[in-house]
């Protein structure tokens, strides 16, 4: 199985005291080798269920630069779920057939997009095109090549490569980009175990305190009416069989008990990752079921360790295996819980790790995504 990486870069668009006022934003996805840029409708859908990890890499007062065509603005429900406050959308020229009928769609939606708090700017050749159906104080700027003379709007943004077409531009320009003021830099990684990270610490926060009751877990579980019905309904699916259906909360916990309600969390917390990457899921998925089958395995032996130890020890050789990266260093990625130190150093567990059969985990692997399907 290989590795799939996430990496975000942001290339700097500066004022003319070239401090720092957007961020021009590339994402890609690397698989192996293999390196390719997210468009289009992959961008957005990536941004839809990760904006808030990206947008950290944001200083105050800074915002993403997308380049996008117009058309994209009819992507409503990736767009609305994006914090519009953060974000300029580029606008260039439509990819596909563009009708008047669009048109009016995109200025509607716009209405309510800058309403939001986004804020848009458009190509020059673009805004030539499309200029008298946005009126100009609805823009943030128009972005021109050195070489373009006329003015339709009174911000512009000019690319600036070289110290000399600076001096000649400046004064007509109120933004800058190119390589003289930076070129992309890798800002943020995002990996499968950034997500495996948050999802077990959230399940081991519930369900591995040494004062955890059924009646605490209740109180936690039905703050969040959406969890509440995903534990009924995994309550009574086929694969556990209540001899009769259960309605009460407190009785489906019960009846689940903590070892499945941990599994159950963990595998529901996963549940974002089908939508960026199906890769992303495998490799994620695969993590969770090593630790799922190390736990179960060293309490069956009755290895002196708690179930989170057993757990985070399974994850951390798997990964290590997958990320081609020292355990120490996975640690570190998973920032594990103080109460809950891996004992690594221990050759029972690195012997138990591989006593696990390849049957075993992917056998594993299908039970988790019957659960992330809903058909557990």
């Amino acid at each position: 199985m290989q590795n799939v990486v996430f990496n975000v870069y942001t290339k700097p668009v500066v004022d003319k005291d070239k401090k720092v006022r957007y961020r021009f934003l590339k994402i890609t996805k690397r698989s192996g080798k293999k390196e390719e840029e997210l468009l289009k409708g992959r961008l957005f859908t990536f941004l839809s269920s990760q904006g808030d990890r990206v947008e950290r890499v944001l200083q105050e007062g800074q915002r993403f630069l997308i380049p996008i065509p117009v058309d994209f603005l009819l992507l409503k429900s990736q767009i609305s779920s994006l914090n519009l406050k953060r974000y300029n959308f580029l606008l260039g020229n439509p990819v596909g057939k563009f009708t008047r009928k669009h048109l009016l769609q995109v200025k509607k939606l716009l209405d309510e997009y800058l309403k939001g708090g986004l804020e848009i700017s458009f190509e020059a050749q673009t805004y030539d095109r499309y200029r008298f159906q946005f009126p100009p104080k609805l823009v943030s700027f128009v972005c021109k090549d050195p070489q373009w003379e006329t003015d339709y709007h009174k911000n512009c943004i000019r690319n600036v490569d070289d110290e000399e077409t600076f001096e000649r531009v400046k004064e007509k320009g109120d933004f800058f980009c190119g390589k003289l003021f930076g070129d992309f830099e890798l800002s943020l990684e995002i990996t499968a175990l950034s997500f495996l990270k948050t999802a077990i610490v959230k399940a081991l926060e519930l369900t591995e305190r040494e004062d955890v009751s059924i009646s605490d877990l209740e109180k936690v579980i039905k703050s969040d009416p959406k969890l509440t019905v995903s534990l009924l309904k995994y309550a009574n699916s086929p694969l556990l069989a209540p001899p009769s259906p259960i309605r009460d909360l407190k009785h489906a916990l019960v009846y689940i008990g903590l070892n499945r309600i941990k599994q159950y969390l963990t595998v529901l917390m996963l549940h974002d990752l089908a939508a960026v990457d199906k890769d992303f899921e495998e490799i994620a998925l695969r993590l969770a079921a090593v630790g799922m089958l190390l736990e179960e395995r060293g309490r069956e032996k009755g290895l002196p360790f708690s179930p989170c130890q057993l757990l985070l020890a399974g994850i951390v050789l798997e990964a290590s295996k997958i990320f081609k990266k020292d355990p120490s260093q996975i640690l570190q990625m998973l920032e594990v819980p103080s109460h809950c130190p891996v004992p690594l150093e221990d050759k029972r567990i690195s012997e138990l790790y591989k006593e696990l059969k390849e049957t075993e985990i992917t056998k594993m692997v299908m039970d988790l995504k019957k659960i992330l399907a809903g058909e557990a």
